[in-house]
Formats: C-alpha cells, structure tokens, sequence
C-alpha cells in the first residue's frame, strides 16, 4: 500500500476567525486539523491581504528538487522555494 503523504497549506487572511471550525493554536495562527494534515492561517505578506501564501511539500528526494528549483533560477530560502508569490516548503518524505 503507498505511504501517503500530510498535507499542509498556508492561507494569509486579514482576520482569520474559525469559531465554527476545530481549530487550535498553532506556531504561526490558527490551525484547522485534517485527517493527514492541517490549513495555517498567517497574516498576510502583500498588500492584497488574502489568499494561499505557502504549501509545505513531502518530498523523495530534497535535495534533487532544491537543486532543480536553482537551476531553473528561482529564490530558494532553506528548504523553501518561492513560485509567483507561493512559498513551497520542502521537507523528506
């Protein structure tokens, strides 16, 4: 059977209110609990204030990937990748 994988993405809101939501603390915000994963609630990163801002990624290889993504040119911060204003944080599978 495959491994499969958590899932974790990061959504900038102005206010992020989730009383009708299970939801904890987390180290950035608030946090909503999936099954294989959970939604961060950061504060906002432009002057737009909303939207998907970061995914964090398992991946095979990291180190593969991290060597692709600065070939190709793009920012690269640690084990983040930044792609038209979403950071891809990568992590080993």
């Amino acid at each position: 059977m495959p491994q499969r994988a958590a899932i974790s993405i990061a959504v900038a809101v102005v206010q992020a209110t989730c009383s009708s939501f299970r939801w904890r603390r987390g180290a950035h915000g608030p946090e909503l609990r999936l099954a294989r994963g959970h939604i961060r609630f950061d504060e906002p990163v432009d002057a737009n204030g909303t939207g998907i801002v970061g995914l964090d990624l398992a991946m095979a290889n990291l180190d593969v990937a991290l060597g692709e993504a600065k070939k190709l040119g793009l920012p690269v911060t640690g084990n983040a990748v930044d792609i038209c204003g979403t950071r891809f944080f990568l992590r080993a599978a």
